[in-house]
């Protein structure tokens, strides 16, 4: 059941109220409440990745969607999220590395062509519940990022089990942050049956209010942070400064940092706070 961010409204004759339904957090993508924010049909690494990016915003909270999954090997699905009121590192700074525990953000220091407020990571391993997300706050001290994690699964395997389970973070800096995954045989399948990631932010836990203006990019790479796909929402075509081994691949480009500000266009798609187009329940 939908849950409602009840609007008064003045019906003289009627008396009647109406809500707008919020997405529900089920590992679902194909909720209708959504906005298709970006697609991409750009797959490096075998069928898996990401293949589309959706958001949803209202006056409390905003919503991120992936559909599509990551392999079972630790490849991440990395998203990248500004807020016009949060802060963050700014735009052509490539981003600091962080220093805490084995993630994705030790080594990925690309530079985005907007601010840059914080950074998600999303990966499994081969148990059924030996995956998690990761968030990382470029809002406060960005030079000397430390992971905060929403759900630590390297080290404490087995505690979500990629089924549409919610899962809510007990950090007391981002309260309210939940996320659900539900698993797919590939990226493709996903695409037709709308399995993928869904990610709930309360604008409280990260600056924002409901005038907030949001930049999102996503994309997909090693378990490392080495290396880097084209799989990417926006979609991309050739990386002006990709293929860095000369072999002629630029489905697979070897090694970060990318400069997004090279590349022609915004590399990012944007939603804003207190937008929310998706249904209406009428009580």
């Amino acid at each position: 059941m939908k849950k409602g961010i009840l609007l008064t409204v003045a019906f003289a004759m009627a008396g009647a109220s109406i809500s707008i339904a919020q997405p529900t957090l089920d590992g679902l993508t194909s909720d209708s409440d959504y906005v298709t924010l970006g697609t991409t049909a750009n797959m490096s690494y075998g069928d898996w990745g990401v293949r589309e990016l959706k958001g949803f915003a209202d006056a409390t909270d905003l919503y991120i969607a992936i559909t599509g999954y990551p392999e079972d090997n630790f490849n991440n699905q990395l998203i990248f999220l500004g807020s016009s009121d949060a802060g963050g590192v700014a735009s052509g700074t490539n981003l600091p590395r962080v220093t805490s525990g084995f993630n994705p953000f030790e080594r990925w220091s690309s530079a985005y062509d907007f601010d840059v407020s914080y950074g998600f990571a999303f990966n499994r391993g081969g148990g059924a519940t030996d995956s998690g997300l990761k968030l990382v706050d470029f809002t406060t001290n960005p030079t000397d990022k430390q992971v905060g994690f929403i759900h630590e699964d390297i080290v404490n395997f087995g505690e979500y089990p990629q089924d549409g389970s919610v899962y809510t973070t007990a950090n007391a800096t981002y309260t309210g942050i939940q996320f659900a995954s539900l698993a797919a045989t590939s990226a493709s399948d996903a695409l037709t049956s709308g399995q993928g990631l869904e990610i709930r932010l309360p604008l409280s836990s990260i600056a924002s209010t409901d005038t907030s203006i949001f930049s999102l990019q996503t994309h997909y790479i090693s378990s490392d942070g080495h290396n880097y796909s084209a799989n990417v929402i926006p979609e991309v075509g050739t990386l002006t400064n990709g293929d860095t081994n000369g072999d002629g691949d630029e489905n697979n480009f070897p090694e970060n940092p990318i400069d997004w500000t090279a590349e022609a266009g915004d590399q990012f798609v944007t939603i804003t706070g207190g937008s929310a187009v998706g249904t209406w329940d009428l009580y």
